[in-house]
């Protein structure tokens, strides 16, 4: 649902002015709406998902596009050191327990909430099918399992570089 309503949002952003430029943030999920002052990439903090507010484990640069991160750090409780949060397996009925942290970077912010979220449920059990098969819709991933693993698609490196 955050990707649609970013995506009118930025529909309609773009009607009123088709050079806007800025961002429009929901939850979690950026849809940028032009590069920063016209020509400068965007910066994006990708949390560490077992860190403290504010760290952050990776950086990302865009000038369009979408951003959404899936994970189980800022909605949850601790019963018996089990962590339960929002993000539901659909085979077990329990919270996933695949990933801790799952970002998608793509054109469209429906795909980047939608995968985002599948993404966190597959995990790095399904890490050879989420980095081939997300790809081919234009999605670029980023998983953290929960040893602090992180896992990236091919092409997701291209958006930790500033100057791209």
């Amino acid at each position: 649902m955050k990707g649609y309503a970013l995506k009118r949002a930025y529909q309609i952003a773009k009607e009123f002015d088709k050079n806007c430029h800025g961002f429009i943030e929901a939850g979690g999920q950026i849809m940028i709406l032009g590069p920063k002052y016209n020509k400068a990439n965007w910066v994006i903090g990708i949390r560490d998902p077992r860190g403290q507010p504010g760290e952050n484990i990776a950086i990302v640069y865009m000038k369009e596009g979408s951003i959404a991160t899936s994970g189980d750090y800022e909605r949850f409780f601790i019963i018996d050191n089990v962590r339960y949060h929002h993000i539901i397996d659909p085979k077990t009925g329990y919270p996933a327990n695949k990933a801790v942290s799952a970002t998608i970077i793509s054109e469209d912010p429906v795909i980047a909430d939608a995968f985002s979220t599948a993404a966190f449920v597959l995990g790095k059990d399904n890490w050879l099918f989420t980095r081939t098969v997300f790809t081919k819709y234009g999605a670029e991933v980023m998983i953290v399992t929960p040893k602090k693993e992180q896992l990236r698609s091919d092409r997701f490196y291209i958006y930790e570089v500033a100057d791209r």
